[in-house]
């Protein structure tokens, strides 16, 4: 059941090609369920399991038999969106949304697949008709999206981001989302939840004892290794941007580095070079750094 529950969560920030038909239509004005299923041609059934699901996801609402759209600034830039380009369904459709939203910082297919949880091949699928579209493109290995021309699509998936990551269903109203794929879940409550304490919140059981007001937690719930726990720490370092959570992050490598080695990613190359007494603009440098480590006992080489 916990591992069904999981992935009708991750559905919940995805669209099928249906559902975006359904909302272009509203979005022209078809706002009666008799005239979208005729527009559309679906049975009865098949419209109220859109309409369902289009409700659980927060976007729109119906009475009787009018649909009503919700008043969200990524809604309204979505139905703009598929008035001008309509060809945009068939990539936007499922996964989509998630990919795409991968590429707003260039990634390489590897990464987008470890970043969402989706297989490669699903990725590769929608990465090639991005390309063939020209919504992204290619440099080396890795896939920038093109916002010369695609600039409202841009625009709806940066909204469309934000609100996924203050939107969860498994997850309290409240929670700050930092990392999350159908398999896991990383995230900030001021309540306490029946979930893993991670990142920061799990260093005091490393011998870093650090006291933050806030907690983090991850889902499911099961014991976490040092590698999770230090990567979950590099996912909120990538949104908070605060000196403090990068130095302790830094320490917590300089700690248990031949653990971590093999860890990929951008704020991990950034502690690396900083190490190297290197300069990184915007963050901490490695004085700072050294000053945080003496303080718990951490050799610096």
């Amino acid at each position: 059941m916990r591992k069904i529950y999981k992935l009708v969560a991750f559905q919940y920030n995805m669209l099928s090609k249906t559902e975006l038909k359904f909302l272009n239509e509203l979005g022209k004005g078809n706002d009666s369920i008799s005239d979208l299923i005729g527009i559309l041609k679906l049975s009865k059934s098949q419209a109220y399991r859109v309409l369902k699901s289009l409700e659980r996801k927060n976007l729109i609402s119906h009475k009787r038999s009018k649909v009503y759209l919700n008043n969200e600034t990524y809604i309204a830039l979505l139905l703009q969106l598929l008035s001008k380009s309509p060809a945009v369904i068939d990539i936007l459709s499922d996964s989509g949304t998630e990919i795409l939203g991968q590429t707003l910082e260039g990634k390489t297919a590897e990464e987008i697949s470890r970043n969402t949880g989706l297989k490669k091949a699903i990725v590769y699928r929608k990465l090639k008709k991005g390309l063939t579209l020209s919504i992204i493109k290619k440099e080396k290995n890795r896939f920038f999206f093109n916002s010369k021309l695609w600039d409202n699509l841009k625009e709806f998936l940066i909204e469309f981001n934000k609100y996924s990551r203050i939107i969860d269903k498994r997850v309290s109203t409240g929670s700050i989302i930092y990392h999350k794929n159908k398999d896991e879940i990383i995230f900030e409550s001021k309540k306490e939840q029946d979930a893993s304490f991670t990142a920061f919140s799990a260093f005091p059981e490393y011998g870093i004892n650090i006291l933050l007001p806030e907690k983090y937690y991850y889902l499911p719930k099961k014991k976490l290794s040092k590698e999770q726990v230090f990567l979950h720490s590099l996912y909120i370092c990538e949104i908070k941007k605060e000196s403090r959570y990068f130095i302790y992050s830094a320490i917590f490598y300089l700690k248990f580095k031949k653990y971590l080695k093999r860890i990929n990613n951008p704020i991990l190359n950034i502690i690396q070079t900083i190490l190297k007494k290197e300069s990184v603009l915007g963050y901490p440098d490695f004085k700072e750094i050294k000053e945080k480590a003496v303080q718990y006992d951490i050799r610096m080489e």
